[in-house]
C-alpha cells in the first residue's frame, strides 16, 4: 500500500524488507513469493535493475520449485518488462516473453495470460515485430478488461496507440491513447 498507493518508495521498500526476512523466517513461501514479487518490482521503477533482477528470481525460484506455471509465468513476465527491457537486453526478454506467454497459456488462467501477452507484445514492438505487437497486445488488452486488470490493460492500450501512430493509422491511435 505504501509503495503502490501513497507512492513512498522509501518507507515501501523498508516494508518489503521486512517483509521477505519475516516470511523467509517463518517458512511462509507464499508470503516470501509475493513480497519477492513486489519488491522487484519497486526496486525496478527505481532503476535499481540488478537488485529488482534478484528479487523476481527469488519469487521465480519459489514458483519453480512448486512448479506453478502462473507464479512461473507472473515472475518471468515482470522480469521482461521490468529489466530486460529497460536494461536493452531485447533478445533474452522477447525468448523469456516467449515462454512465460507459453506457460500462462498453458496454465489457462486468463489473468496471468493478459499480463504475458502484453508482456510478449512490448518485446514485439521493442523488436520491431509490430504485427505480432498489435495481435497480442490486443489479446492482452482483452483479458486484461475481462480480469479488471486496468493498469495492464491500459499499459496495453498505450503500447496500442503507439503501434498505430508508427503505421500512420492517427485515428485509431487516438483512440487507444
Amino acid at each position: 500500500y505504501t509503495s503502490w498507493v501513497e507512492e513512498d518508495f522509501t518507507e515501501g521498500l523498508g516494508y518489503l524488507n521486512n517483509a521477505v526476512e519475516i516470511s523467509t523466517e517463518i517458512g511462509d513461501y507464499f508470503s516470501l513469493w509475493a513480497a519477492s514479487y513486489n519488491l522487484g518490482a519497486i526496486l525496478s521503477w527505481n532503476c535499481e535493475f540488478e537488485k529488482s533482477l534478484e528479487s523476481f528470481k527469488k519469487s521465480l525460484d519459489l514458483a519453480v520449485a512448486v512448479n506453478n506455471l502462473i507464479g512461473i509465468s507472473s515472475a518471468k513476465t515482470s522480469i521482461c518488462i521490468s529489466v530486460y527491457i529497460c536494461r536493452g537486453e531485447l533478445d533474452i526478454a522477447f525468448q523469456e516473453s516467449k515462454d512465460s506467454l507459453r506457460m500462462a497459456q498453458e496454465s489457462g488462467d486468463v489473468r496471468t495470460m493478459g499480463i504475458a501477452h502484453l508482456a510478449y507484445g512490448y518485446c514485439c514492438y521493442s523488436k520491431g515485430l509490430i504485427d505480432e505487437a498489435e495481435n497480442s497486445l490486443l489479446k492482452a488488452e482483452s483479458f486484461c478488461e475481462k480480469t479488471t486488470l486496468f493498469v495492464w490493460g491500459a499499459w496495453a492500450l498505450g503500447f496500442l496507440g503507439d503501434i498505430y501512430f508508427d503505421k500512420g493509422k492517427y485515428e485509431n491511435a487516438i483512440n487507444y491513447y
